[in-house]
């Protein structure tokens, strides 16, 4: 008899907000369109950046057990390695918070890191925003004064363009455009991939 399969991350994520609209449906039968608008549309941002981080390593076949043998060449002596070790990374896109988890690679003859998934997905090595956010963190800044420019992002989209100190370290068109804070991790962008790994192995 064919086992079933195992549920993705993706369908985990969506029943988890099928959950909550559930949740949402019962508790508030006598609000009115306005309140169930955004009350639907605060659990769908919650649930967009993990869904779409569980797209990302589904698309990338992480999720699969054999990602955790998977070789690849180093970008400087062309020698493959092993997988040293997993590592998240955290971009903020359109869709939010964004996390997905994948392999990060060391080579000892070079003493560099690399992680491969970051090169499909266009990810340089320091980059926190996606470049469609950063597309729209731009038009909105040449439009208005940052303070607005935050404000309408964090209306629209439920992404605040502010860092923790307040500081827009991106230029946006006229204005600084920065770290877009979604209460993510410390980091905001996480793990670049690049640089020295801890326990060097191969």
């Amino acid at each position: 008899m064919d086992r079933e399969p195992v549920p993705s991350a993706i369908v985990t994520r969506l029943l988890e907000a099928a959950k909550e609209l559930e949740q949402w449906a019962v508790e508030h039968r006598q609000a009115n369109l306005t309140q169930h608008e955004q009350g639907v549309l605060q659990i769908f941002r919650r649930a967009m950046g993990p869904v779409l981080g569980a797209v990302l390593e589904r698309a990338l076949q992480l999720d699969h057990p054999a990602a955790r043998r998977q070789r690849a060449a180093c970008p400087g002596c062309g020698k493959h390695r092993r997988p040293h070790q997993w590592r998240t990374r955290q971009p903020v896109s359109v869709c939010g918070s964004t996390p997905f988890q994948r392999p990060y690679y060391w080579c000892p003859a070079c003493e560099q890191g690399w992680a491969p998934a970051d090169n499909v997905l266009g990810l340089d090595l320091h980059q926190i925003l996606s470049a469609e956010l950063q597309a729209w963190v731009a038009e909105t800044g040449a439009e208005l004064p940052f303070q607005q420019a935050a404000e309408r992002l964090e209306r629209l989209a439920g992404i605040g363009a502010r860092g923790r100190n307040g500081a827009y370290p991106q230029r946006a068109g006229r204005h600084h455009a920065g770290r877009a804070s979604t209460g993510g991790g410390r980091h905001g962008g996480a793990d670049s991939g690049g640089g020295r790994a801890s326990g060097h192995s191969a």
